[in-house]
């Protein structure tokens, strides 16, 4: 009897249910279908080993210490902006609150951090430095009223 391996599943951020299927063939070329299910727990996650929040006239920065970069998504939700860090030890945080931000575990190895802005937003950025993952998000620009246009940036779209 030969077994062929067919597909394989893709492994998430916590537990991954699935199937992995295999082909027999036996020795008179009848064909049988395997379907064996397996649950695999993802081991490969990051300590978040301190937590910092900067702010200065320009910008929120909040700034995470972690053993390797994890992937992440910003979510943008009216005047909320949301970045949700996978693949992160969430098993030492609770709920941290403040009158603008919220950072919580929303799901096993999930830490989001909720950011409600006074104003629209202006625009952040997320990278990774020195052992650090930086959320950066930018505060409305101060406009001097007698030169409104002196340090602004203005962009035009072609499209």
């Amino acid at each position: 009897m030969k077994a062929f391996f067919v597909e394989d599943i893709g492994i998430s951020n916590t537990i991954e249910r699935g199937t992995i299927t295999y082909v027999a063939i036996d020795n008179s070329n009848n064909i049988t279908k395997l379907n064996v299910p397996v649950e695999i727990e993802n081991k490969l996650t990051s300590n978040i080993d301190e937590i910092k929040f900067e702010t200065d006239k320009n910008s929120y920065t909040f700034l995470y210490k972690l053993k390797f970069p994890v992937p992440y998504i910003v979510e943008e939700q009216g005047n909320k902006l949301i970045l949700k860090m996978y693949s992160v030890d969430t098993s030492e945080y609770d709920k941290t609150c403040d009158e603008n931000f919220v950072i919580e575990p929303i799901e096993k190895n999930i830490l989001a951090t909720t950011i409600t802005l006074p104003t629209i937003l202006w625009g952040y950025d997320v990278s990774f430095k020195n052992g650090y993952m930086i959320f950066n998000v930018n505060k409305q620009p101060q406009i001097d009223v007698k030169k409104p246009l002196k340090n602004i940036k203005i962009v035009i779209d072609p499209g």
